[in-house]
Order: C-alpha cells, then sequence, then structure tokens
C-alpha cells in the first residue's frame, strides 16, 4: 500500500489564513447582524411614524371638512334669514372665497316640489348645470342624516359636500345644503409630507388626493387599489401591501366622512438605511481585512521567520557542525529571543556531549561508547560469547632500553595507528592498551554475525600492515619489529567494573585470560598469530589452518592445543597464503607457558 503524500502547510501561511478568516467570520457577523438590528430599529421606527403621521393626516382633513361644512352652513341659515335681499350678497361672499366654488340650497316643500337657491361663481354654472341632476337625487332619498363627501367628478378637482340643514317636527329633512369645494387646500396642506406618499380616498374610492398633481387632476391612480384596502379597511391599522410588484408599508385610517387616509412607505426606502449601513460595514470590514492581513503578515513573518532559522541551524547541528550561534541571527525580545539563547544553551551542551564522545570513542571505541552512554553506568555485566585478541611486540623491553623515550612513543603510536586500524575496520573493539601490547575483543558490548572469522581477518591483516610498517622503519634506518598475536573465543563478562569512583567498560573471565597466555605462546612456537580450539572450531571453514603444538598454561592442569592460521580459502575452494618475513622467527622460551 502506497504511503499518502503529506501536505505541509508552513505556520506562516496558517496564521495568516487563521488571522483573515477570524477577522472575516468576524466583520461578517457583525456586519450582518448590525445591519438586520438596524433594519429592525428603522423598520419600528418607521411603523410606528406611519401610524402617526396618518393620524395626523385624518385630523387635518376632517378639521379642513368640518369647516367647509360649516362656512357651507352658516351661509345657508344667513340665507334662509336674508330672502329679501335676493342673496346678492351671499354671491358676493362666495365670490370672495377661494375655497367655496358654489352652494345649494334646496326647500322639499308641502307639495313636493324643490325650490332651490343657487350660489356659485360664474366661471362654474357649467359644474351646476352638468351636476345638478345627479346632485338632486342623493337629496332627501338617504336615511343617513349624516354629512355626504364625494369627488364630484375624476376629471375636476373639486370635492362634493352635502348634509340636512332643517328639519320638521316629525323629524323630516326640509332644507338640504350642497356645497361644491376646491381641493387646493386641501392639496396644500397634505403636499408638505414628503417623506411619505399620502393618499386621500372618498367612500366611493375616488381620489381626492396624491402627491402627483397630474394624478390628481386625472382623478385615477396609476396602480389598482387592492380590494381589501377599498371595501375592508376600517379604523386604524397597517400592513405590507404589493402595488406593481413592489412591497409597500401602508398604514390607513377613515374619518367620520368616509375618507381613508393612506400612508405609504416603499419597502425598498425602509430597507434603504440597513443597506447603507452593511455596505458601510463592508467597506469598513474590507479596511479592516487589508490591515489584519499585512498586521498578520508581519507577525506571521515575526514568528516563523526565526523558526526557519531555528530549523536551518537544526540540519546544521544534525550534520555535526555545533559551530552555530542562533542569537546572533534572532535579536528580537521577545519569546523568540528567549528561545534562540536556550537553542545556543542546547547546542553548547550537544557540542560538550559530543566533545565527550568522540573522546570516548579514542578511549573505548564508538560502540562502547554508545553502550556506556545509553546505560546507567552501575558496576555490573552480563554473559556474551566473545572472541578475545591479544597482541605484544616481541623484544619490546630491551628496545625501549636502546632508544630514548621520545623515540618509543613515536614507534608504538605509528604501530598502534596501523594495528588498531585493522581492528575498527573488522568490527572489532580495542578494549586497553597495555604499554606494548592491544587488548581487542568481538562479540561485546554487541554481538555480530561472524565475530570469529572478522577476528582472524584483521590479524591476517595486521601481519600485512606490519610488513608496511616495518618497510617504512627500514627506509628510515630504523630496525624492523616482530609480534606476536593470540585469539580465544568463549564465554565471559562484559560490562562496566571498578568502583562508583572509578570504572571502566572491560571483558573478564577465563577466556580473556586463556587469549593472553595464547599471545604469550607465541614466543614458544616463533610465529606471530595462534589460535585455540574454540576459534579454530568457528573459522576453519573459511582459513588455512594447522597444528603449532599443545601447551600448558600456568594455573591450568590441562593442556591445550593451538593453531597457526597460515592464509584463506578464496572463492572455488582456491588458497592464499598470507605469509611476511615477519611472520615467523625463532622460538624461545615463554613465561607461563610450557610447550607439552
Amino acid at each position: 500500500m502506497k504511503n499518502k503524500k503529506t501536505i505541509k502547510i508552513p505556520i506562516f501561511f496558517k496564521v495568516l489564513i487563521l488571522t483573515v478568516l477570524l477577522v472575516s467570520i468576524t466583520g461578517l457577523g457583525l456586519g450582518m447582524k448590525n445591519a438586520s438590528v438596524f433594519n429592525r430599529f428603522i423598520t419600528d421606527r418607521e411603523e410606528t411614524g406611519n401610524l402617526q403621521t396618518v393620524n395626523v393626516v385624518t385630523l387635518q382633513s376632517e378639521i379642513l371638512l368640518e369647516s367647509f361644512i360649516d362656512k357651507s352652513r352658516s351661509l345657508a341659515l344667513e340665507v334662509l334669514g336674508n330672502l329679501e335681499n335676493d342673496g346678492k350678497l351671499f354671491e358676493i361672499k362666495i365670490k370672495n372665497d377661494p375655497d367655496l366654488i358654489s352652494l345649494r340650497i334646496l326647500n322639499k316643500e308641502e307639495d313636493g316640489k324643490i325650490k332651490e337657491i343657487n350660489f356659485f361663481h360664474s366661471e362654474n354654472e357649467h359644474l351646476e348645470k352638468e351636476k345638478s341632476k345627479s346632485l338632486l337625487k342623493k337629496v332627501f332619498s338617504a336615511n343617513d342624516k349624516s354629512p355626504e363627501v364625494f369627488r364630484v367628478s375624476k376629471s375636476l378637482p373639486f370635492l362634493y359636500t352635502g348634509f340636512p340643514l332643517l328639519q320638521d317636527k316629525e323629524g323630516n329633512t326640509t332644507h338640504y345644503v350642497q356645497g361644491i369645494v376646491d381641493l387646493q387646500k386641501l392639496n396644500h396642506i397634505l403636499s408638505k409630507e414628503t417623506l411619505k406618499q399620502i393618499i386621500l380616498l372618498d367612500k366611493n374610492g375616488k381620489l381626492l388626493f396624491h402627491p402627483e398633481e397630474k394624478v390628481i387632476l386625472s382623478g385615477e391612480l396609476d396602480w389598482d387599489l387592492p380590494i381589501d384596502v377599498q371595501n375592508k379597511m376600517a379604523g386604524t391599522g397597517q400592513k405590507y401591501i404589493s402595488i406593481n410588484q413592489k412591497n409597500w408599508l401602508t398604514a390607513f385610517k377613515k374619518n367620520k366622512y368616509g375618507i381613508l387616509t393612506l400612508s405609504l412607505i416603499e419597502e425598498r426606502s425602509l430597507l434603504a438605511p440597513g443597506k447603507f449601513v452593511k455596505k458601510q460595514t463592508y467597506y469598513y470590514l474590507a479596511l479592516a481585512l487589508c490591515f489584519a492581513f499585512f498586521m498578520s503578515f508581519h507577525l506571521a513573518f515575526t514568528m516563523t521567520n526565526p523558526i526557519e532559522k531555528l530549523f536551518e541551524l537544526t540540519k546544521q547541528i544534525a550534520l555535526g557542525n555545533f559551530d552555530v550561534n542562533a542569537s546572533e541571527q534572532i535579536k528580537s525580545k521577545d519569546e523568540m529571543g528567549s528561545l534562540a539563547k536556550a537553542f545556543d544553551n542546547m547546542t553548547n551542551g550537544l557540542k560538550e556531549r559530543e566533545k565527550i564522545k568522540t573522546m570516548f570513542n579514542k578511549f573505548h571505541g564508538s560502540s562502547i561508547t554508545e553502550e556506556l552512554m545509553k546505560s546507567t553506568l552501575e558496576i555490573k555485566g552480563e554473559r556474551k560469547n566473545v572472541t578475545v585478541f591479544f597482541s605484544d611486540i616481541r623484544g619490546f623491553t630491551a628496545f625501549s632500553e636502546g632508544h630514548t623515550a621520545e623515540e618509543v612513543v613515536e614507534m608504538v603510536n605509528e604501530y598502534f595507528e596501523a594495528m588498531v586500524a585493522c581492528i575498527l575496520r573488522n568490527g572489532g573493539v580495542v578494549d586497553k592498551f597495555i604499554g606494548d601490547a592491544i587488548m581487542a575483543v568481538w562479540g561485546a558490548p554487541e554481538p555480530g554475525p561472524d565475530d570469529a572469522c572478522k577476528a582472524v581477518k584483521a590479524c591476517l591483516e595486521m601481519r600485512v600492515e606490519l610488513e608496511k610498517f616495518n618497510q617504512r622503519r627500514i627506509e628510515r634506518g630504523l630496525e624492523p619489529i616482530k609480534v606476536g598475536m593470540g585469539l580465544n573465543s568463549g564465554e565471559a563478562i562484559s560490562g562496566t567494573i571498578g568502583s562508583t569512583e572509578r570504572m571502566e567498560y572491560t571483558v573478564i573471565g577465563d577466556t580473556v585470560n586463556t587469549a593472553s597466555r595464547i599471545e604469550a605462546s607465541t614466543k614458544a612456537f616463533g610465529t606471530d598469530l595462534l589460535i585455540s580450539q574454540s576459534t579454530m572450531d568457528l573459522v576453519k571453514e573459511k582459513y588455512i589452518i594447522s597444528i603449532a603444538g599443545d601447551v600448558g598454561a600456568k594455573g591450568k592442569s590441562d593442556t591445550f592445543r593451538l593453531y597457526k592460521v597460515e592464509g584463506i580459502w578464496r572463492a572455488d575452494n582456491v588458497p592464499e597464503i598470507i605469509q611476511t618475513p615477519y611472520s615467523s622467527y625463532e622460538a624461545e622460551k615463554a613465561d607461563k607457558i610450557k610447550v607439552a
């Protein structure tokens, strides 16, 4: 199954996107909430104002109509009281009154005939003649004794008022007054309202007032009045109605003369302030977003730039470069500056640790160093199957006596440099240097495959390297040296030994002691390399081995057999003898060893 590719989003973009989203969501939420609250506030205020407007306009129209009726009643009564003047004085009064177009007094006599007394402006005589018949039909025919008010015609902006004037003892109307008044005064009063559309309708649904003069003169609305407004609305109320596919907030009220007052506000106008507030909110939100973007950009850069620098420094440390200084690259006086100082402290600690590790490697080898650094430095050990190596320079004591200390140290160091390289190259661990002797081990602290074979291979390489080493010495006019090497395989105790104040990592046990005795036996057999039976059993398939002989060691009751390693079996079972002029030398007596 293929691993899914992970998309990494830098912290820089996370901070930037998060800030912009936070400001956007907050701003949009506040903008929508503010617009909603503002719309509700404006709507409530306009609804209240609309009702107040319709109440005021209804009252104004009612007062104006009452003044017309009272004026007509006063003139009619005065005419009836002064019939001997033939009405000339009152005709003059009518002509001087701009509101009153005509006045007619109707008297129903005992024989049923109707007697008329007319006063009107001469320019409106045609109106009287035209409407006399239709107006007379309404006289004395209605049971309702209240005044009647309606528009005279669609084409003329005049208002008809009719009301009973006098009654007989039985309550029957004997005199009726009909007046026609000009609507201009009413229009003048109502036209002062500019924020709302005010419309007046008479009880027949005919238009009395409209804010547009051409509509008043035409006598008709340019839209169909909803039937519920015309026929069913009574008292005072308010509702939304649709006119020409537009919604209007409509307040309505009828006065005592049956005149319906409508105050209309288009819903779009109601919502306009809210839309303006929303638009302004989004405008300032856009400015806030720009400001937030640049601020978050700066903040994100301020945060992520030091982190990126620390990341690059971390990669350098991972490559082994501890000579970095985060405080010089990150100088901000905030948490990032403190983090840079802490990073430098950590780097110094790692640098010291690496220094100690390097020193440990030089003294103990990398594998032992890793083991020690992972352990709790307790004095303990564990049994392991190992192959132990010992080597020694033949005649080193005599050599030391015949040379200066500087010459001895120089020779030993050069010798160790060549020999230790062979050990490490083949997976061995140098346990310690004992004067001119080397102790190494395979299988501790961690076992590996073919530890015994690798140990033998290291010894054969050391045989070859010794020849090269001696050749360099001869070229410098120095005498060559010879060595003895011994290998033994078996169980040993591996771990830290010593005291709580002084410890060392090593291997101990009979296997180690026997390996030391085998190395010492090389003197007795005159060869540079001997291995034990246990080691021979592990490597006999790969190396050319011959019997050296049996020896007895001090402290051991039984003798043990030792073997020489002469070469290696190559591919296709081809032998390769690895011998040098320094692989064998004259046998001599060995301390603590007796050849059987």
